[in-house]
């Protein structure tokens, strides 16, 4: 509750400070046309419409680089990093990959170790989610959950390969 707060607080502190050279280009736009009031506002209103073409445009190019780049990208890294550190086979109803984490770090049947690596991965979509960064999170959710599901077919892939190495062993 304390950190939710004080992120609350810091994300309201980071709305005003962003007003703040907005303010003082209308200001000297003012004082250099020799404008009043209302044209202060129309400046400002212009310039808020300015930044949220910007910041719409902004998101866009962060997306298409996400969805044409990134996405393959993150996807493997989160698959090679639950096979390097053998996490347990997903469960095929978890709908996220925040719960599947979260599953692992509840788990006491596994090694504290990689329960605490889980921990890990559980607080960073909780610090995303805190810091009201939406977007970001729900990158990192998509290539996750696909990272899990292929993690999973890997694993199955496995467990077969063994079944057929198996017998052929025993020959």
């Amino acid at each position: 509750m304390i950190f939710k707060s004080q992120l609350r607080r810091q994300a309201i502190l980071n709305c005003f400070l962003m007003w703040i050279p907005g303010i003082i280009i209308a200001g000297v736009g003012s004082t250099y046309f020799n404008a009043g009031f209302i044209e202060i506002l129309a400046m400002m209103a212009g310039l808020c419409a300015l930044g949220i073409v910007y910041w719409i445009l902004h998101s866009l190019v962060q997306w298409l680089a996400f969805i044409i780049f990134g996405r393959r990208v993150s996807r493997r890294y989160i698959y090679d990093y639950l096979i390097m550190n053998q996490y347990p086979a997903p469960n095929d109803d978890e709908p996220s990959a925040e719960e599947y984490f979260l599953s692992v770090v509840k788990n006491r049947e596994l090694d504290p170790e990689l329960r605490i690596k889980a921990a890990a991965e559980v607080g960073a979509f909780a610090a995303y989610t805190g810091a009201f960064e939406r977007q970001r999170l729900s990158k990192i959710s998509q290539a996750a959950k696909r990272a899990i599901k292929d993690y999973r077919l890997w694993l199955v892939n496995e467990i077969k390969s063994d079944e057929i190495s198996g017998p052929i062993a025993q020959k």
